[in-house]
């Protein structure tokens, strides 16, 4: 593992445990949340994330492994096809869809770019890598937030992006902020 690598998991691992310390259970999918972050990369295998997800657990979170290189092709593409019009994005990752969420997106005054509906929900083969990508095309601007709509085989999320760890880390903390203050 090269330097940068090393640097790339290590930063990843500070973000995650900090996500956790922050318990941001209340914005996780019930597929967990999976992160993709590069500064220079151009594959996958240059994207690190951690494998197995961070899982929300009854009203608590946890990642049980640690960042590595090359794990996750769908947050990597995500990630990749995000930096072909928008170099700058360095980091995403999906979280759960609500309206308490996009409220706080708006609140926050997120830039939110969204991707098209699906005909009769239903998305197949390569239709969300096309609609990703028409979405970012359509994009004036580098979202902070992409919307995926309602598919019946893939839960409805939203995409965080950073221009940096610090950033995307940043935009998620403010976003679960809001979210567990309008709960009380």
């Amino acid at each position: 593992m090269t330097e940068e690598e090393k640097l790339l998991c290590k930063n990843l691992k500070a973000c995650a445990d900090r996500l956790v310390a922050a318990n941001v259970y209340r914005i996780l999918p019930e597929i967990g949340t999976n992160i993709g972050y590069t500064i220079r990369g151009t594959s996958a295998a240059e994207v690190c994330d951690i494998p197995g997800r961070i899982r929300r657990v009854e009203n608590d979170c946890c990642y049980v492994r640690n960042p590595k290189m090359g794990g996750s092709l769908y947050m990597a593409g995500t990630l990749l096809a995000i930096r072909e019009k928008f170099p700058a994005a360095q980091c995403v990752a999906n979280f759960r869809s609500s309206p308490k969420i996009l409220d706080a997106c708006k609140t926050l005054q997120f830039e939110v770019a969204h991707m098209p509906e699906i005909p009769d929900f239903w998305q197949l083969g390569d239709a969300y890598d096309k609609d990703l990508a028409k979405t970012i095309k359509s994009s004036k601007i580098l979202p902070d937030v992409i919307t995926i709509p309602d598919r019946i085989n893939l839960e409805k999320l939203i995409l965080v992006v950073g221009t940096s760890i610090e950033d995307f880390q940043e935009k998620v903390l403010a976003l679960n902020t809001l979210v567990c203050a309008s709960r009380s």
